[in-house]
């Protein structure tokens, strides 16, 4: 686990599985399906996104 919780981690795995090649319209461009649902707004955002997941509490 890189999370300092279960729905953290949760989190973070569904945010990464839903850029996977495998599954992601357009994963290089965050773009998940629907031609305009995106994961983040920009690659800047989805390393913060994982990032603060990474130090989240479990009572934050």
């Amino acid at each position: 686990m890189t999370c300092q919780g279960w729905a953290q981690e949760a989190a973070m795995r569904m945010l990464m599985n839903n850029l996977d090649p495998a599954v992601a319209e357009r994963p290089e461009d965050l773009v998940v399906y629907g031609g305009t649902g995106r994961a983040a707004r920009s690659w800047e955002a989805f390393d913060a996104i994982v990032r603060e997941l990474k130090v989240l509490r479990d009572d934050q």
